[in-house]
């Protein structure tokens, strides 16, 4: 089971990164001039230069923010003047699909100017190039779009005097345009005004990955959005962020979400009320339906509100949030709605073993959950058992183990992206997956560019693709999976996957449509790509076209890589270590041996202490008995006794009690031992040959002899209790035995 604690928006509500509410409601257009930099050379890929980075933090603000992009690898500050415009005698006539006039017509909201260094190269004078700036930005003023001025860059000029001259051109802009200049020089620049060798793309001119990092991270410190951004003229109440705190899909009574809310436009004088309502399905139980009073709040500021949520049950939820005020009347944006499941809370009860001795245990659990797992001890980290019951074999003591039940997968779950920018569409991609750690690949998502019930084919080899492009032997067929592709700006997941990747190992995949007119979506890039997680690398492969037909390097396949590694013993939630035991009991005892007493004596009798449910046959229920024999009688007597342990285990014990009028009868003397006793028909003497006589309890003489090799045969005898009087020592002594 795959489980999503999120299943619309995420749960989690974004509206822009930026902390001023009033940014990110009204889109931004943004229009770029430049020459190779602003173009995208130096990097390694589109997704890394300047301005792309810049477009992605202005989408992340607001989704339909537009970064148009109108630079030109080559050009100077003449290519870029108004239209119409006359440059002097060997200078260069403006474009006037890509000059400032260009960019006014598209009603920006701001226009950034980046031109590092094409006007000294080209032997333009300063003065030449503060001019046109000047006259690019008067043009801007009055058509009332603030206009920002990179300064120039860095270059490797063989010339002292004209890295001089790019290092004066950097001082004039910063100065002369402040606060609408951006620093594209400082860091970057070495002290003798040429590339520091760590921002250097290889040809001492454009600039690697890092450095247009730099050039995003200053565009963005101007905060042109907060500056281009009007402020509504009435307040204008909406949610900003919606995110919880201390929920992660395991049931919690007492989750806690923080809501953000923002006022983007001036300030609301009144209260305002924000309406909860938390709906539980399938009960449609009401959890919360509360409205909330809170003062006023600002323009263009927020108020964070922590709320908590009883998600304790196992289910779906729908959680709507509200927003009302006086002075609000643009409602479009004022609630937040989002459905979500909890996993509930996983449960377990023991039950617990019990074993009269030692023999084989089986142990159980109720649980609520998806997995049982059975431990040792409370820190192995090793399971012995998985499932609700265990048998841990024989157990010859008491024996404890422990049971833990999981919700959720016993493995981790991640996810890596190419990328979704393309500009090629064709029937055929490869590209090679490494793992760094053993992974199982669960399926794929792959931008399809057409649109229907499409058939993606995907071929796998053991190694990378390269070399074998077009050589359809060296690859297994993976399989295929029919998917609906509904639109062909986005990924369409492939759920064909369970493959399993060694530590270290390389798998080249290919993708292609069983149509051979539909088409993948990817893009050319001048170097191969490497994207990775701890996990896994994707590096960018090759096109091919239908069939293995063809091999286009290096290209970029629209694609992600969802998949699974490790151990997660503890899943998405689990609880505690819970004890199971085996008990075995110990109730081997000995009430002792037969016994002979005179009529006239009391014998004490005693099992075990502590136990329960004592039961004499002589019906006392005490663990201990004293038993006169005048109580009994003279002859043979058996006495019993059971009782019980903690556990319910049962146990008793008997013995055979002979009483007799013994008064006068010499007692064997202590050394003086007649075994066995009871004997079955020999009974042995601790003397050579002694003349004997065995009398009943009545005194009846029942046999008479001479014992021979220290033995006596009783075989004749009745079962009972007899005398057995021997001569020695001159008097007679007597020993009591039993025959069985």
């Amino acid at each position: 089971m795959k489980y999503l604690a999120i299943l619309f928006s995420l749960f989690t509500l974004q509206l822009f990164a930026q902390t001023n509410p009033c940014i990110g409601l009204q889109p931004i257009k943004l229009v770029v001039l430049g020459s190779s930099t602003a173009a995208g050379s130096g990097p390694s890929s589109p997704d890394s230069t300047w301005v792309n980075r810049y477009k992605a933090y202005l989408q992340s603000i607001n989704p339909s923010n537009q970064v148009i992009n109108l630079a030109v690898g080559g050009y100077n500050t003449y290519r870029i003047m108004r239209t119409g415009f006359t440059p002097p005698p060997g200078r260069p006539n403006p474009d006037v699909n890509k000059n400032i006039t260009t960019a006014l017509n598209h009603n920006p909201d701001a226009i950034i100017v980046n031109m590092p260094s094409n006007d000294v190269s080209g032997g333009f004078t300063y003065q030449e190039q503060m001019d046109n700036y000047d006259s690019i930005v008067e043009l801007a003023n009055n058509a009332n779009v603030p206009i920002w001025i990179c300064t120039t860059q860095p270059k490797n000029f063989a010339s002292d005097s004209i890295r001089a001259l790019q290092h004066t051109l950097r001082d004039s802009i910063l100065v002369r345009f402040d606060p609408f200049a951006i620093n594209f020089w400082d860091t970057i620049a070495l002290p003798n005004d040429s590339i520091n060798p760590l921002y250097d793309s290889g040809d001492g001119t454009h600039l690697n990955d890092a450095a247009h990092g730099i050039l995003a991270s200053r565009v963005i410190d101007v905060d042109i959005p907060s500056i281009v951004t009007d402020t509504l003229p009435t307040p204008d109440l909406l949610f900003t962020a919606v995110t919880p705190t201390g929920f992660f899909g395991c049931g919690d009574s007492l989750a806690q979400v923080q809501v953000v809310i923002a006022n983007a436009g001036n300030a609301e004088t009144n209260p305002y009320y924000l309406t909860t309502d938390l709906v539980h399905s399938p009960t449609t139980n009401l959890f919360t339906d509360t409205v909330v009073e809170l003062s006023g709040i600002d323009g263009c500021s927020t108020d964070t509100i922590d709320l908590t949520l009883n998600l304790n049950e196992s289910g779906y939820y729908s959680f709507d949030l509200s927003l009302s005020s006086a002075g609000d009347t643009s409602v479009s944006n004022n609630s937040f709605s989002s459905y979500f499941e909890s996993l509930g809370q996983p449960s377990i009860t023991a039950i617990h073993d019990t074993l009269c001795q030692a023999d084989f245990a089986e142990l159980f659990v109720q649980s609520v959950g998806d997995t049982v797992l059975w431990y040792t001890g409370l820190s192995d980290t090793i399971p012995v058992g998985f499932g609700p019951n265990f048998l841990p074999g024989a157990v010859n003591s008491t024996t404890t183990w422990y049971a833990q039940s999981v919700l959720g997968n016993l493995y981790y779950s991640d996810y890596l992206e190419t990328t979704n920018s393309s500009t090629i569409n064709w029937n055929g991609a490869m590209l090679d997956i490494v793992a760094h750690e053993a992974i199982t690949i669960d399926s794929f998502d792959v931008k399809i560019n057409t649109t229907g019930n499409q058939t993606v084919e995907i071929y796998t080899r053991n190694g990378s693709h390269l070399g074998f492009e077009t050589n359809a032997a060296a690859w297994n067929y993976l399989g295929s999976v029919t998917v609906n592709v509904f639109s062909n700006n986005s990924f369409t997941s492939v759920p064909l996957g369970n493959i399993n990747v060694n530590q270290n190992d390389t798998l080249g995949v290919y993708f292609q449509l069983a149509n051979s007119s539909s088409t993948l979506s990817y893009r050319s890039v001048p170097n191969p790509i490497i994207r990775s997680t701890s996990e896994i690398s994707i590096i960018t492969g090759s096109g091919s076209s239908h069939n293995f037909g063809g091999n286009y390097y290096p290209r970029d396949l629209n694609c992600g890589v969802h998949y699974h590694y490790g151990t997660r013993l503890e899943g998405e939630c689990a609880t505690v270590r819970t004890p199971v035991t085996a008990f075995v009991g110990n109730l081997n005892f000995d009430l002792g041996q037969d016994t002979i007493i005179d009529i006239l004596d009391t014998l004490t009798l005693s099992a075990p202490a502590g136990y329960n449910n004592y039961q004499w046959s002589t019906g006392q229920t005490t663990s201990s008995i004293n038993l006169p024999a005048s109580d009994l009688g003279n002859g043979i007597h058996y006495v019993s006794v059971s009782f019980t342990d903690s556990l319910g285990c049962f146990a008793e014990d008997s013995l055979i009690v002979a009483i007799a009028d013994l008064v006068g009868i010499d007692e064997l003397a202590s050394d003086f031992k007649v075994y066995p006793n009871p004997t079955n028909g020999i009974l042995n003497l601790p003397i050579t040959e002694a003349e004997y006589v065995i009398f009943d309890f009545s005194g009846k003489l029942i046999l008479q002899g001479k014992s021979e090799n220290h033995t006596i045969n009783v075989n004749a005898i009745n079962p009972g209790v007899y005398l057995l009087q021997i001569r020695r020592d001159n008097r007679n002594i007597v020993a009591r035995f039993i025959k069985e």
